[in-house]
C-alpha cells in the first residue's frame, strides 16, 4: 500500500520514454542454483526473441497453441518460452499461481492445453503422483531411464502418459 502511494497516477509523457535497444535488458531469469546460489541471468530483447522464436520453430509450435505453465515467470520455460509465444505469436498462455502435481492433468484438460512447459523431473513426479493409486510406479522409473533429457527429441507429457496406461 505504501509503495503504491508513491507511484504517480498519470503515466509519464511519451517524450520521456527511452526507446529500447535490441541489446538492452528486458527480463531477469533466475538460475536454479545447482552449482551455487541462485542468481539472476540478464536476458536482452534480442535473446528473448531468439529463445521464443527458436523453440517455436524447433518444436513446431502453432500460433493457436494453448500453453499451460505452472512454473514461475522468472523461470526460462515460462517467462521466455511460454510468455514469448504469447507476445510474439499471439498464442494463449495459462498460468497457475502455485504448482500442483495432483492438479496438473486436470488443469491441462480444463484449459485445453496443447503445450506445457515443465522440467523433466516434474513430469516424472506428476506421473508418479497421478498413478500411485494404480500401483505402477515401477513403470515410471523405467520410462525415466528410457527417455534421457535430449532437446533434439522432445517428448510431450502425453507421450509419457500414454506409455503409462
Amino acid at each position: 500500500q505504501a509503495l503504491m502511494s508513491q507511484v504517480p497516477r498519470d503515466p509519464p509523457a511519451p517524450s520521456t520514454y527511452k526507446k529500447p535497444g535490441h541489446h538492452d535488458q528486458l527480463v531477469y531469469i533466475y538460475t536454479s542454483g545447482t552449482t551455487g546460489l541462485p542468481k539472476a541471468a540478464v536476458i536482452s530483447h534480442n535473446r528473448y526473441i531468439y529463445i521464443a522464436a527458436a523453440i517455436h520453430l524447433v518444436a513446431d509450435f502453432k500460433d493457436n497453441d494453448v500453453y499451460y505453465s505452472p512454473l514461475p515467470l522468472y523461470h526460462t520455460a515460462c517467462g521466455c518460452m511460454s510468455i514469448g509465444q504469447m507476445i510474439i505469436f499471439g498464442s494463449t498462455v495459462v498460468l497457475r499461481k502455485k504448482f500442483s502435481a495432483s492438479a496438473y492433468f486436470g488443469d491441462c484438460a480444463k484449459y485445453k492445453a496443447t503445450v506445457s512447459t515443465l522440467k523433466y523431473f516434474l513430469i516424472m513426479t506428476i506421473l508418479m503422483i497421478t498413478f500411485r493409486s494404480h500401483n505402477i510406479l515401477e513403470k515410471c522409473v523405467v520410462i525415466a531411464s528410457q527417455h534421457p533429457i535430449n532437446p533434439q527429441t522432445p517428448l510431450t507429457i502425453f507421450d509419457l502418459y500414454l506409455e503409462m496406461v
